[in-house]
Parts: structure tokens; sequence; C-alpha cells
């Protein structure tokens, strides 16, 4: 299905509901760089308003929002090993990502 306007959350969570939707494209680009894959992931209620909340005030979509926080996760949990080149560019996308 190709669109013309951004789905709302709601539009995305219907849309992605239905199995034939589910299907992965390799030519996506999203945020400059093409997605690999995807994790279907539930959340409780409470936490996704949390989430869509911080992600209206960053001005940034729920995808891109939970891509941030697990890269950043993901970095954290990889502090021992990570170059400063590494923590530098975790700085800059906070700070693109907060501008």
């Amino acid at each position: 299905m190709i669109r013309d306007r951004t789905m709302s959350d709601e539009e995305a969570a219907d849309f992605y509901a239905e199995p034939a939707n589910q299907g992965f494209d390799a030519t996506r680009i999203v945020g400059g760089r093409p997605l690999s894959n995807s994790i279907p992931v539930r959340f409780p209620s409470e936490m996704v308003a949390q989430v869509q909340a911080a992600a209206d005030k960053e001005g940034i979509t729920v995808s891109a929002w939970v891509r941030n926080a697990v890269a950043d996760a993901l970095a954290k949990s990889a502090s021992d090993t990570t170059t400063i080149a590494d923590q530098l560019e975790g700085l800059a996308r906070q700070l693109r990502h907060s501008a």
C-alpha cells in the first residue's frame, strides 16, 4: 500500500495489525538509512502514552524515539568497550534530536 501522507500512530497500529502489511521492504529508508528488520513489541498502555509524549516533545515519531532509546541502551551497555568517537557520535545524536 502506497500512502501519500504520514499515518498517525493509531493508523499505523491498525495497518500493521494486518498480516499482509507486515512484510519487509529493504528499500525503505527512514532517517537517511535503510531499515533492516522489524521486531513486533507490545507495551503496557501507560508506557505507550509516556513514549508518545516523549516523542512528541522531541518532535520525532514514536518509532524513531524507540530506535533512539534502544541505541542509547545498547551504547550504555557497551560503554566499557566504546571508543571516544562512539561516545561523541551518541552525544551528537542526542543534540540533533534535542534541537
